[in-house]
C-alpha cells in the first residue's frame, strides 16, 4: 500500500463515491470492500494505491451488456484498506465499516468459545481459522486417538456380529 497521502485521499474519495462495505455470510462473516466500475484503468489505479484486493469482469444486465468490473477485498485485508482509507471517509461510511467489523468481531467471539473435546472431554478453546466451527478435539492427536477408538469400536462390534451369525 502507498504512503502517498495524495494518492490515498484521491483513493478514498473514489471509494467513497464508487463503493460499498458489506459483511458477507460466507461462514466467517467476512468485512467486505467492493468496487464496480466500467473503466478498468481505474480501478487497477485503485488496487495499485491499496496494494490488495481482487479485479474480476462481471457483465451488467441491461441492453447494452456492458462490461464492468469489481474490486473486492476480504477480512483482513479489507479491514487495512478501509484503516488507511478512513481518514478521508464520511462518517456514514464509517459507520457502515463499524457495523460489518462488529458482526464478524462477535461471530469469532462466538466461534471461538469454549467447548468439550468430543475425544477426551476436556475443555478447550478453538484456534481462529476457517475451519475453526469444525473443530471437535481440542489438539490433532486426541482427535487421531478418539477416531482410532472408534474404528477398533467398529470392528469389536462387527466381529462380535459375525460371530454370533
Amino acid at each position: 500500500m502507498t504512503r502517498d497521502p495524495v494518492k490515498l485521499a484521491w483513493a478514498a474519495g473514489f471509494f467513497e463515491g464508487e463503493g460499498c462495505i458489506f459483511s458477507a455470510s460466507n461462514g466467517a462473516y467476512s468485512v467486505v470492500l467492493n468496487v464496480v466500475n466500467s473503466d478498468r484503468d481505474v480501478l487497477d489505479n485503485f488496487k495499485r494505491i491499496v496494494g490488495c484486493g481482487v479485479i474480476s469482469e462481471r457483465r451488467r444486465v441491461s441492453l447494452n451488456r456492458k462490461v464492468v468490473y469489481q474490486w473486492q477485498a476480504y477480512s483482513e485485508s479489507a479491514i487495512k484498506v478501509f484503516r488507511a482509507l478512513e481518514p478521508w471517509l464520511s462518517d456514514r461510511r464509517r459507520a457502515r465499516f463499524a457495523l460489518a467489523l462488529s458482526v464478524r468481531e462477535d461471530y469469532i467471539a462466538q466461534a471461538t468459545a469454549g467447548r468439550l473435546c468430543v475425544g477426551c472431554g476436556s475443555m478447550f478453546v478453538p484456534t481462529w481459522n476457517s475451519q475453526v466451527s469444525r473443530q471437535k478435539y481440542c489438539s490433532a492427536r486426541c482427535g487421531r486417538l478418539a477416531r482410532k477408538a472408534h474404528r477398533e469400536d467398529l470392528l469389536r462390534l462387527l466381529d462380535e456380529s459375525t460371530r454370533a451369525a
